[in-house]
């Protein structure tokens, strides 16, 4: 065990060339839950076709589904697959934005991740 004020040598992470050029990395897979203002309740349904039919070059929406919260009050969950790698900037967080965007939506929360 190294003392305190000792430093500790790691080995280098030695990459493959193929790895190095900025490859795709594969699929991500993401369950949100999506709450929106309580005075637009009403339009739960239109903010899940909205979200159903978002574009599919930054992500795909697999599942849309309306759960109930608390008080009357419901949340969207929504289940996606975005693409994932460096040729992608931000994937998830433009995925979030787009979401976001919609009118009636206050709030965009990740509930689970994997890599598919």
């Amino acid at each position: 065990m190294p003392q305190s004020g000792s430093s500790i040598h790691l080995p280098r992470l030695r990459l493959p060339r193929s790895l190095k050029g900025g490859i795709h990395m594969g699929e991500v897979i993401v369950k949100y839950k999506v709450m929106l203002e309580a005075d637009s309740m009403n339009r739960i349904d239109d903010v899940c076709n909205e979200i159903d039919s978002m574009d599919k070059e930054i992500g795909a929406v697999q599942f849309v589904e309306k759960k109930p919260l608390a008080f009357g009050l419901m949340f969207i969950e929504v289940t996606a697959i975005i693409q994932d790698g460096e040729e992608f900037e931000n994937p998830l967080g433009k995925f979030e934005d787009l979401v976001k965007s919609f009118e009636g939506v206050t709030e965009i929360e990740t509930l689970e991740m994997g890599r598919l």
